[in-house]
């Protein structure tokens, strides 16, 4: 089993028993055939790990049962391919959509206006840093260096309380605790 694999089953474990409704929430993986299929009119190539991750999950069911991220929800690949053609075209930084060092980019997580995408490539390439796209600002900031260090980043978190349950059942988090662990997973990323 790969680290990416193996850190998404600890993330669901610390889901399914702390929060068995948000775990639940997860939809079916998908075979390699039909994400290459749903993909297909992107006419780029996404990283191998965003293959794996959609294999693991197809995204989950509804934003109000989702513990993925505090804040995100993971975009079923419909959704995701929504997204994309939004942030492509509609929304623009200088006219030409947001892109990270002149790549287009894929979002695959979402919260009101903000994602986290992955860089499109002529190519496919193993794994692609994770760009944030926030809503309040015209900018892309890179802030994993791979979906697999994302997803190292969340599971120590969960896993060390820097996310936690408040007693209304939400998820916060500490974030000196979260930005040293996101450091220590990401130590190319500046901020």
């Amino acid at each position: 089993m790969s680290v990416l694999l193996e850190t998404l089953e600890r993330i669901m474990g610390w889901l399914q028993q702390h929060t068995p409704t948000h775990a639940a929430s997860f939809r079916p993986g998908l075979r390699y055939n039909e994400i290459l299929e749903a993909v297909g009119s992107l006419h780029a190539e996404l990283p191998s790990e965003f293959f794996e991750l959609y294999q693991w999950r197809n995204g989950s069911e509804d934003e109000q049962h989702t513990l993925f991220y505090p804040i995100m929800q993971f975009s079923p690949i419909d959704a995701a391919l929504m997204d994309s053609e939004w942030i492509s075209e509609d929304r623009s930084v200088e006219e030409g959509g947001f892109k990270y060092q002149g790549y287009r980019l894929f979002p695959f997580m979402c919260f009101e206006g903000d994602y986290y995408a992955v860089v499109l490539n002529s190519v496919r390439q193993p794994t692609s840093p994770v760009i944030w796209i926030p809503k309040a600002d015209n900018q892309v900031i890179p802030c994993y260096t791979s979906i697999t260090s994302m997803m190292l980043t969340f599971a120590e978190c969960y896993e060390t309380g820097a996310y936690y349950l408040n007693e209304q059942g939400y998820l916060e988090q500490n974030i000196q605790e979260v930005a040293q662990t996101s450091r220590k997973y990401n130590p190319e990323i500046a901020n």
